[in-house]
């Protein structure tokens, strides 16, 4: 398995607790939560945080909002693709579309 870090910056528990605790798809993975709900830091400065200080060699790490739900498990597309890149937000689509070749 692909060893993961869920990086959230989190001042709404409940939306944690749901969206990633609580979800199959996530948390067999690290969860690395940056309690934000009393001093309220910029997410910039929470994720640099984890860049200088906590981030580890051969892992991938996945930035998050506390309201991002992953509705597949990651692991297996993760896996396929280049550790050496760096890959951009990414999001989901209310409706399934279907690719006709």
């Amino acid at each position: 398995m692909t060893k993961i870090d869920f990086v959230t910056v989190v001042n709404d528990s409940e939306q944690y607790e749901k969206y990633f605790v609580k979800n199959n798809n996530v948390n067999k993975n690290n969860l690395v939560k940056y309690n934000n709900s009393t001093d309220n830091i910029s997410i910039t400065k929470r994720f640099n945080d984890y860049i200088n200080n906590r981030m580890q060699d051969d892992t991938w790490v996945i930035f998050c909002h506390q309201d991002f739900e992953f509705r597949e498990d990651i692991n297996n597309i993760l896996y396929s693709l280049d550790k050496n890149c760096i890959y951009g937000p990414v999001g989901a689509s209310t409706i399934s579309i279907a690719v006709v070749l």
